[in-house]
């Protein structure tokens, strides 16, 4: 069950960390959906339709829930699904970025939440996503070329980097990302994965 806390926090900072939101059988569901892709590369998109048990997962009541909650209505339904990758030792790094100015432009989409489920430990060492708390207030920037994982990133002068907080998580937990929200990540450096699942929701 959403705590109002939780809600509180991510409406004031734009993200919100839920330890232990999912249990051990589901994060090596998705681990296996992983395996079974058979795409190499740091990012995975998985097209709706393609995965049966990958598309029962996103639509179980924990996320939805928790979508649901985050964004103030009844349903959802999720229109993106993407494992991020970071290998060992040679994991990217991910510009800083916004997720909003390609969702409305692209899709149409203005409202929406990403759920990112931590399938290995996330630490500053592996590249553990890093946010700029209370940056979802700035309106949704235009992504320019860059490099990292995505190859593209917004304005590096609009980041504050005396504010950056880095998400440590452990498998099972999950975060919650406004589309505004200034965000990125730092290499893998590690000998381990750093492996993850991105699940994008908006409104019903």
């Amino acid at each position: 069950m959403v705590a109002r806390t939780q809600v509180e926090a991510y409406e004031r900072d734009g993200y919100v960390v839920c330890p232990g939101w999912l249990d051990g059988s589901v994060v090596e569901r998705c681990r296996a959906e992983l395996g079974a892709t058979c795409r190499p590369g740091p990012v995975v998109a998985v097209p709706a339709g393609t995965r049966p048990d990958l598309d029962s997962l996103v639509a179980a009541s924990p996320l939805t829930g928790l979508a649901a909650s985050l964004l103030g209505c009844s349903e959802v339904r999720c229109f993106g699904c993407t494992f991020m990758v970071k290998a060992p030792l040679v994991g990217p790094a991910a510009d800083w970025h916004q997720d909003g100015h390609p969702w409305a432009t692209g899709l149409a989409i203005t409202s929406a939440v990403t759920l990112w489920l931590a399938l290995d430990p996330a630490r500053p060492g592996n590249g553990a996503v890093q946010v700029i708390p209370g940056s979802h207030s700035l309106a949704a920037q235009p992504l320019r070329p860059g490099g990292g994982m995505f190859g593209s990133g917004i304005d590096p002068d609009l980041v504050d980097q005396s504010k950056v907080i880095t998400l440590e998580m452990d498998p099972g937990d999950v975060s919650a990302h406004h589309p505004c929200l200034i965000h990125g990540s730092g290499p893998n450096r590690s000998t381990q994965p750093r492996r993850a699942l991105a699940i994008r929701y908006t409104p019903a």
